[in-house]
């Protein structure tokens, strides 16, 4: 990558090592990196054009279509810029400490990758929601009347009748009414026109019994579990 980058190549690997983990706006990575907006463009641009390491995504279901956001698509790049880069010496020269500082970060890692796997799940069964979505993707945005303060959503699918609202936990912790309720504010955000409004949590531990007796045709409860019987696995 040195070789491909040459004498810029520090400027490409910040931008990489900010991107590492979640997607990022133009303004965040500036402020990682340190890189002025301006110059930023032209990295980006080849990151994802060129390259094909970065994608440029935009938040779904948004009445701004600037609204960008960058991620590193790839998912050794994404690995390598979020722990091995980062500590490059200790795994070099200590690598059994740089494996334990490892793992006290993957279970934060393998939450944003399990937003992912989420996502791609109901692009590839659609039937889980009961309609063919136009567009599934994570959501963004501002909250009305509150200035400077903003939310996200991991996952909004919609068709012209329908729109269902997600969030993915990967914690040990079984979701509970608590995090329903935060869904459902966020879902609030947005005006939906008329749609069907529907919600679903994705969750690696599970579910407490007093949310799993509000399941419904609008209210989805998923474990890992769940996702591979409908798939069959």
């Amino acid at each position: 990558m040195i070789a491909e980058f040459g004498s810029e190549h520090k400027s490409y690997f910040s931008i990489l090592q900010a991107l590492s983990g979640s997607s990022k706006s133009l303004a965040e990575i500036a402020e990682q990196t340190g890189i002025e907006k301006t110059q930023l463009s032209k990295y980006l641009i080849e990151l994802s054009d060129i390259y094909e390491i970065v994608s440029r995504e935009s938040s779904v279901y948004s009445n701004t279509s600037k609204n960008y956001k960058y991620a590193i698509k790839d998912h050794y790049y994404n690995f390598f810029f979020n722990f091995i880069y980062k500590d490059y010496s200790l795994v070099e020269y200590d690598p059994k400490k740089a494996i334990e500082l490892f793992m006290g970060k993957l279970n934060n890692f393998l939450g944003l990758q399990f937003e992912r796997i989420c996502k791609r799940f109901i692009e590839e069964n659609p039937q889980t929601l009961g309609f063919i979505p136009k567009e599934v993707g994570k959501h963004w945005g501002k909250v009305p009347y509150k200035k400077g303060e903003s939310y996200d959503i991991d996952i909004v699918a919609y068709d012209d009748q329908n729109i269902a609202f997600g969030e993915c936990k990967w914690t040990s912790k079984k979701v509970s009414i608590g995090d329903y309720e935060k869904l459902m504010l966020r879902s609030n955000y947005t005006d939906i026109h008329g749609k069907r409004k529907m919600h679903v949590l994705f969750s690696k531990s599970g579910f407490e019994e007093d949310l799993l007796k509000m399941k419904s045709d609008t209210f989805i409860l998923l474990t890992p579990e769940d996702m591979a019987k409908i798939m069959g696995l």
